[in-house]
């Protein structure tokens, strides 16, 4: 994949296959692979035919203008490290996965990320090799094992790795844009099949979204009011806190006084 090449949802997942609407902003206008300029005022129509793409769809709106506002021209190393800071928690996920069936190599994939945040760092020169970029992507399920426990997260952790090691010598907005909403699909998608599922879980399935939207802005605040001189020392604070993160899909939300109900969850997601 070229470095800065959007590529649609069908494409990285096969996931619209199952869908009778495309994912908003998955789509070109012409039906092809890559993201439309926001119209609207920044605003993607939105047309999903689950609850699942409504959320996740109503999330990047949101993040959306935040990403394109605190990561602007000469935002290269921001860029670099707001994408490592979205990987971490996806490669948390990967973990789960690796665990829970003995599929693929976090280590590979960590390793992957170092490089990453030493390069956002100026610690890491760009390397020469494809080596670490061409393993990244092995690690994704095989079509065999798409059905395993927690697949559908691995895989999106996969690119998100795999994408910013391809751009990140230049990477542009909408690199950013990518590897932001797969950290937040990441989430969404896990339990799609999970038919009926439960006003439980979607108000736990909401709440680890909107922690995620949530920390993600907290980094987008933080490099947006970094100076350049401070760069090592603001990556280096910002991979240390990253680190620590908890897996998305097991991260803790806040509580609620109340037994939610199917109600709440739908309207909360609007």
């Amino acid at each position: 994949m070229t470095p800065g090449k959007r590529r649609s949802r069908a494409v990285r997942s096969g996931e619209r296959t199952s869908l009778t609407a495309p994912a908003p902003g998955r789509l070109s206008a012409n039906g092809g692979g890559g993201r439309n300029p926001p119209a609207n005022g920044g605003r993607r129509a939105e047309t999903p035919s689950t609850h699942t793409l409504f959320l996740w769809s109503h999330i990047m709106v949101h993040v959306e203008p935040l990403i394109c506002r605190h990561l602007g021209p000469d935002s290269g190393w921001r860029r670099v490290a707001f994408m490592a800071w979205c990987c971490e928690p996806m490669l948390q996920n990967y973990l789960i996965y690796h665990n829970d069936t003995g599929l693929g190599s976090p280590q590979l994939l960590r390793e992957g990320l170092d490089l990453i945040w030493g390069v956002a760092r100026a610690d890491i020169a760009f390397p020469k090799s494809r080596h670490v970029i061409s393993l990244s992507r092995q690690q994704k399920p095989g079509w065999l094992h798409g059905s395993k426990p927690y697949a559908r997260s691995a895989d999106e952790a996969c690119f998100g790795i795999h994408h910013t090691l391809v751009s990140m010598r230049s990477p542009t907005l909408s690199d950013a844009l990518d590897v932001s909403d797969a950290a937040i699909y990441s989430i969404e998608i896990q339990d799609r099949n999970q038919l009926p599922i439960t006003a439980e879980q979607l108000w736990d399935r909401e709440r680890r979204v909107r922690s995620e939207q949530a920390r993600q802005v907290r980094c987008l605040e933080r490099l947006s009011a970094a100076p350049d001189a401070d760069r090592s020392k603001v990556v280096a604070g910002l991979r240390k806190r990253a680190m620590r993160t908890k897996a998305s899909l097991q991260r803790a939300g806040a509580g609620t006084s109340r037994r939610p109900t199917t109600s709440d969850a739908m309207n909360r997601a609007v």
